[in-house]
């Protein structure tokens, strides 16, 4: 609570008023003494898109469910307000609990900053809350600090900064697509020094759809009871706000998989998690879109036996990973690593994700001189698992249209094994190095190619058809 109103003396008229300031501080405390009596009155101060709040009845239930338990974890289905309902919870944390902090993660900062970007939203359309702006220490795009000193910060959920942050709640979005549960936990574990059980973590609010069995998502909700945590899920026909038309036509465009786990929240075998036409022509593009400013990523699946061995060059701009150029051929080694010396100058590629799985002498033998590919080892070890977790991410970037492939014939063999890849059988040559390139996102320091190889020409490799 902040401090008391303090009155002051009109000289020439002799009468008790307040500054501005103080005026403020008497308002939001009016605010806070109402809220605290139930989070659910929160609503009544909060404006959005211009017009007063008015939570649908799945929100009020999520926003009771988490100021209830202090470990949630809750699966809504697109469009349930599930993201907006933990802006909205943060939000009323943020004026009630002094020096409190409060963190924002998901797999991006993009997305992380959303959350932050909504919770400051309802602060500029609510008059009342507005007023308080001014006496904000701090207000920028990844953080603010209130009059209180509470804190709501974003951050993405592997971000190393996260390790000095000591949240007291933390709110992580699209919980369903961390698949890697040993990062995640590595990364939360750590916020408090010496915390090395999960009874003694802050308040923590998982929010997702469905998914596949796999990663932190599933993880949490098959030890529910062992790591403290109460779980709440609904699927679309539990929650105000649709069409059952709509939502039939949308089953029919999104494919059987997609619909379980957007909208019904549940959560499928890996190994049955195909991907749709729909999928996959809805990122389809007409062309090459290759940006000769920024740098590209790759992924390249060794040659095994009468197998092909199969590249692909990525590069990200913006939220999308646009197919570059995909090259599929059975060579020696020497050959291979003189064409991808070519790619890798041309296109300026900075990561190559190397499956090394049956044959790692190829990383050895690229890596020096003359060639000094910037190539990484990634050993699937005979683990489902791995191979699972890889394909599901790109599953997920096919999902959200975060991937462009030019529908164009250096790309035929891709789309083609897309359309009948099975996680239980041998993966087409391409897809798996769509896999790799995808999981290439961490930055790594590339070496500098001193080969003097004499570039083939573009026709000669099918660079960019």
């Amino acid at each position: 609570m902040l401090k008391k109103r303090t009155l002051k003396k009109n000289k020439t008229r002799g009468e008790n008023r307040m500054t501005d300031t103080e005026q403020t501080t008497e308002d939001v405390n009016k605010i806070v003494e109402d809220i605290l009596k139930n989070p659910l009155n929160f609503e009544k101060y909060v404006r959005y898109n211009n017009r007063p709040l008015t939570l649908r009845a799945q929100a009020r239930e999520l926003l009771t469910h988490q100021t209830t338990h202090p470990k949630t974890v809750s699966q809504y289905p697109r469009g349930g307000t599930k993201s907006f309902t933990s802006a909205f919870h943060a939000l009323y944390d943020f004026y009630t609990k002094p020096s409190y902090k409060i963190a924002f993660m998901s797999l991006s900062q993009r997305q992380s900053n959303k959350l932050l970007a909504t919770a400051k939203r309802m602060i500029d359309e609510s008059p009342l809350l507005a007023a308080s702006k001014p006496l904000f220490p701090i207000d920028q795009v990844q953080k603010i600090e209130s009059h209180i000193h509470s804190e709501i910060i974003a951050l993405p959920y592997d971000a190393k900064t996260i390790l000095s942050e000591h949240p007291d709640e933390i709110f992580i979005d699209e919980v369903q697509r961390i698949l890697e549960p040993e990062i995640f936990w590595e990364s939360i574990m750590p916020m408090l020094s010496g915390v090395g059980t999960l009874d003694t973590l802050p308040e923590m609010h998982l929010t997702g759809v469905g998914g596949v069995q796999k990663g932190v998502l599933h993880d949490v909700i098959t030890n529910a009871n062992a790591l403290g945590f109460h779980c709440l899920k609904k699927n679309w026909m539990q929650c105000e706000g649709y069409n059952a038309e709509e939502m039939a036509v949308r089953r029919r465009n999104m494919g059987e998989a997609s619909y379980l786990t957007q909208y019904m929240c549940e959560m499928i075998p890996t190994s049955s998690a195909s991907i749709p036409w729909d999928t996959i022509n809805n990122n389809l593009t007409g062309a090459v879109n290759y940006n000769p400013e920024l740098p590209c990523i790759a992924g390249l699946d060794l040659a095994k036996k009468r197998d092909n061995a199969a590249l692909l060059v990525m590069q990200k701009n913006g939220e999308i990973y646009q197919c570059i150029a995909l090259d599929v051929c059975q060579l020696d080694y020497k050959v291979l690593a003189e064409k991808i010396c070519f790619y890798t100058k041309e296109l300026k590629i900075s990561s190559i994700l190397v499956d090394v799985t049956s044959e790692s002498s190829f990383l050895d033998f690229a890596t020096k001189a003359p060639y000094n590919l910037p190539l990484r080892g990634f050993s699937f070890g005979g683990s489902n698992d791995k191979k699972g977790a890889l394909y599901d991410n790109m599953k997920i970037q096919l999902e959200y249209k975060r991937t462009a492939i030019p529908n164009t014939l250096t790309f035929k063999e891709l789309i083609d094994g897309l359309k009948t890849v099975d996680l239980g059988k041998h993966l087409p040559d391409p897809v798996v190095a769509m896999m790799l390139a995808l999981w290439n996102t961490k930055e790594t320091k590339s070496n500098v190619i001193t080969s003097t190889y004499a570039f083939v020409t573009h026709r000669e490799t099918g660079f960019l058809k």
